[in-house]
């Protein structure tokens, strides 16, 4: 399992969540809404045979679940990882980690993750390609993004996340900034740099935000428009290289 390291001063928005997390697990009716309504869903549609409340112990599971997800979630994306420092790359969480992380067994965790699709809570995206070489399907780490409304039905109000989000992207920057200040380049501009750091992250930002009016019937047409803008963005990616990067439309 690889070891990720975090920083240690973890945004108060998302402790004061964890810790309301701990409460849901005791009094699900105090929040996390949407969780109960996935369930009478499942009710419905009869895939589910008891309309009670979720059992104590899937309750206990997504809890633990969440808490690993709060401590690695980056809130400028406000995907689920750590930026790796040594590459410039953003790596996005496999399960069984969180898995691990969470004292989960892998089934466990799975359950626990599916409900939290299924309430909205987190979107997933699958990662895989396919090596023309080997002739092999890959799989990387899924890309997994938090709905605001995960921190909204805990309480957090949005003008919090807007400003945690604003700290976090300015803690990001100077990172970045060290990073490029580090490379001892010729003729370097700080004023520059901030604007190509702007650029970057707006251009990363577009690349994988959700669609506010998506288009069931054109998949394949915003797939191709967030890879124009990645490439873009990024000159010497190749078409290959580019969409190993973004998820797959299907």
């Amino acid at each position: 399992m690889n070891s990720y390291t975090i920083d240690k001063k973890s945004p108060q928005i998302l402790s004061l969540a964890s810790g309301r997390v701990g409460e849901w697990v005791e009094s699900s009716w105090k929040w996390l809404g949407r969780l109960r309504s996935a369930v009478l869903l499942r009710f419905q549609e009869q895939s589910r045979q008891s309309s009670r409340t979720m059992r104590f112990e899937q309750r206990e599971a997504i809890s633990e679940i969440l808490k690993v997800i709060f401590q690695y979630l980056d809130l400028n994306t406000m995907c689920v990882g750590v930026y790796h420092r040594e590459t410039d790359t953003f790596v996005h969480l496999s399960l069984d980690f969180i898995a691990k992380k969470s004292g989960l067994n892998i089934r466990r965790a799975q359950r626990a993750m599916s409900w939290l699709y299924r309430s909205g809570y987190i979107v997933g995206y699958r990662q895989s390609f396919y090596d023309i070489d080997t002739e092999e399907y890959y799989h990387k780490p899924s890309i997994r993004r938090v709905n605001s409304k995960l921190l909204f039905d805990l309480g957090i109000k949005e003008f919090a996340l807007q400003r945690a989000r604003t700290r976090s992207k300015r803690r990001f920057q100077d990172v970045l900034l060290k990073s490029l200040s580090s490379q001892k380049q010729p003729q370097f501009k700080p004023t520059i740099a901030v604007s190509n750091i702007n650029s970057l992250i707006k251009g990363v930002t577009e690349a994988f935000a959700l669609p506010k009016n998506p288009k069931p019937l054109q998949p394949t047409s915003i797939y191709n428009e967030k890879l124009k803008k990645l490439m873009s963005l990024m000159p010497n990616l190749t078409l290959h290289e580019a969409q190993r990067i973004l998820p797959s439309p299907t």
